[in-house]
């Protein structure tokens, strides 16, 4: 992967977008629940509006992240509301059609105002197939008209998106996740460097089992940017953990799964 070039795309996407979805993959390992979860602090700390999704299960030990709750399992509610300001968005005409048993409400604004779009951007984390995602089978529309970042580390990814950030050799999502926010300038906040690390040293079972250089590139700048953020505020910020990890955190195991909240 050219680290260089798509951090470059990565930054363009980012800034040009107000609301971003994030989308964590089918049964996502506890290295992408961490990912998922960082991007979602780091994305907030620009400005920007960030919808964390996960529709299957997640690894039981992710319960205990701070930021776990904030993982939704669909992109509404059961009610769906509406609101759009009128005074900045005036509105020349709503009408609505129907399309077999689907309700399309039509708002249409006045002459050469533009009436701002849900989401501007998808980023998917660990999803070789857009057809793995519950949430794509239910929201087709949404993702053929918004721009999708697919990033990933399996070999077999099938490169669905406008932008496709895969490394295969780093064998861990938040490795990746922090070299592409590192080179693409985007600061890191502590919450951010604390969720990325805990997924690094997940995935490399406490830096056991690493190949190449890249997973040491991706520590060190998560661990430098939390000792600058540490450096820069007079209190700490909140634990990454509500309690303590169990000292077989880092240890081989098989998961369990269970429902999201």
């Amino acid at each position: 992967m050219e680290i260089n070039r798509t951090s470059f795309q990565f930054k363009d996407l980012i800034e040009k977008s107000k609301k971003i979805l994030i989308i964590l993959g089918s049964e996502p390992s506890v290295d992408v629940v961490s990912a998922g979860i960082a991007l979602n602090y780091g994305l907030k700390s620009v400005g920007k509006k960030v919808h964390l999704v996960a529709t299957s299960n997640l690894p039981d030990n992710t319960s205990v992240l701070a930021g776990v709750e904030e993982i939704k399992k669909d992109l509404e509610s059961k009610n769906l509301v509406i609101s759009l300001d009128y005074e900045k968005n005036p509105i020349d005409k709503i009408s609505y059609k129907m399309e077999g048993k689907t309700f399309n409400l039509i708002v249409k604004p006045r002459k050469n105002i533009n009436i701002e779009e849900d989401y501007n951007l998808i980023i998917i984390l660990g999803t070789k197939n857009l057809k793995e995602l519950e949430t794509y089978l239910k929201h087709r529309d949404l993702f053929e008209s918004v721009p999708t970042i697919n990033i990933d580390i399996d070999e077999s990814n099938f490169r669905y998106g406008k932008l496709n950030i895969i490394d295969t050799e780093i064998k861990s999502v938040s490795a990746l996740v922090s070299l592409l926010l590192n080179d693409a300038k985007i600061k890191l906040p502590e919450k951010s460097a604390n969720m990325l690390l805990l997924g690094i040293r997940e995935a490399t079972q406490n830096f056991t089992k690493v190949e190449g250089s890249k997973i040491f590139e991706a520590a060190a700048y998560t661990s430098r940017s939390k000792e600058e953020e540490e450096e820069s505020t007079e209190r700490p910020d909140e634990e990454v953990v509500s309690t303590n990890l169990p000292k077989d955190w880092l240890s081989p195991k098989v998961y369990r799964s269970s429902k999201v909240s």
